[in-house]
């Protein structure tokens, strides 16, 4: 049987227990610094999620003004028109009973418009914002529209996105 000396222990090779310590402090710096990086990665998709649902938002009430304008045309000089349109009951859309008038498909394609915002975006709203800018020799005025929709980010930032179009 083979003896060893005090020397011989001293001069092993292997893993210290502080040398295992300061590579498990290291290896949960870098893991943390992933997981960090991760839970960024996924505010920032969220919030692109929201900014690609309000611009979606943007589109369709310009695409519901453009299915209706030719009927609504007439009505801009007195004043009716998707410019600053409030939300009110439309029966005519659901009572088959009952004529709707263009201005009434105007309020109603509003009314929906603005539900779906508010649902689908967290405290979201829109507005739509008209002006004449040009009155035609035949004296039928071409309007701009500005639709803007509005919502609060997750980290509690108001957020905005605005569509500047003539149908």
């Amino acid at each position: 049987m083979k003896m060893y000396s005090g020397k011989q222990i001293k001069h092993s090779k292997g893993f210290t227990l502080i040398e295992a310590m300061v590579t498990l402090l290291i290896f949960s710096a870098g893991l943390l610094g992933l997981a960090g990086m991760q839970m960024s990665g996924m505010q920032n998709s969220n919030s692109a999620l929201l900014h690609t649902l309000a611009i979606q938002q943007t589109y369709d009430m310009a695409e519901r003004i453009r299915a209706n304008f030719e009927r609504i045309r007439k009505d801009i000089a007195n004043g009716s028109d998707y410019d600053d349109l409030s939300i009110e009951t439309v029966t005519c859309i659901t009572d088959a009973n009952t004529a709707c008038v263009d201005v009434s498909i105007a309020h109603s394609d509003f009314e929906a418009w603005y539900n779906t915002t508010n649902s689908t975006l967290p405290s979201g709203s829109g507005k739509v914002e008209g002006s004449t800018i040009n009155v035609g020799s035949a004296g039928v005025p071409t309007k701009e529209y500005i639709i803007t929709v509005t919502w609060v980010q997750p980290t509690g930032q108001n957020a905005s996105v605005s569509l500047e179009f003539q149908p």
